[in-house]
């Protein structure tokens, strides 16, 4: 059967700066990447089959094969978003994270890898959970210090919610939740309106600790 690796030689690595202007799917992609801000990040296209005319969002550490990757639809028809069977992956989108420094003594946790690029990209370590829920697998996975970096909104904070219960079971309060600015609804959205210095600056003054003596909503605010 095949395998993510396998499934990933399909693909083509993308280049904003050499598309093929008869193509549809690359002259899309192009005003995805380049709208979003993400052109220094290597994503990956599909023409034809089941994950065409969307942009891959390889999984991938440096000098590494993909272990995992995000088929975004480049157009407004059809499913958002595809990701590779378990049975092709061998785990499914709830256990896996996005690549990140795991050295790091923190990192942000995003709701989606664009998010947690668009941090990478101006220096902060990110890593993302595929949606707003925190699994037990993944948490399992993420060391040092977690800055929860949801979207702002109400499946965001519900999402902190959740997590708290979730860390609360594993006795720790090594965690902090990092609050967007008043209109902003996620991570990539400030990385297009922000120069580098500003986005850090933000972010970091986004940051609030939670005591779990009281109710993470309390730091949302």
């Amino acid at each position: 059967k095949n395998s993510v690796k396998d499934i990933f030689k399909s693909f083509s690595e993308f280049d904003h700066l050499n598309i093929d202007a008869t193509s549809l799917t690359d002259r899309l992609a192009y005003n995805f990447v380049v709208n979003r801000k993400l052109t220094k990040f290597k994503f990956h296209v599909c023409k034809k089959g089941r994950y065409a005319n969307r942009i891959i969002i390889p999984f991938q550490h440096k000098g590494r094969n993909p272990y995992y990757f995000q088929a975004r639809n480049l157009s407004l028809l059809g499913i958002k978003y595809l990701n590779p069977s378990r049975e092709v992956a061998g785990v499914q989108s709830s256990d896996v994270i996005f690549p990140h420094d795991e050295s790091a003594d923190y990192v942000f946790l995003t709701e989606g890898p664009l998010d947690a690029i668009s941090l990478q990209l101006n220096g902060l370590n990110a890593t993302c959970t595929q949606g707003s829920t925190l699994s037990n697998v993944q948490a399992e996975q993420l060391r040092g210090k977690l800055v929860f970096a949801y979207d702002n909104d109400e499946a965001g904070r519900f999402g902190i919610e959740k997590a708290r219960e979730l860390m609360l079971c594993k006795n720790t309060n090594n965690f902090r939740v990092c609050k967007l600015p008043e209109g902003v609804k996620d991570w990539n959205e400030l990385h297009v309106k922000c120069p580098n210095k500003e986005f850090v600056r933000t972010a970091m003054g986004g940051l609030h600790k939670v005591d779990f003596s009281f109710q993470v909503s309390a730091a949302l605010n």
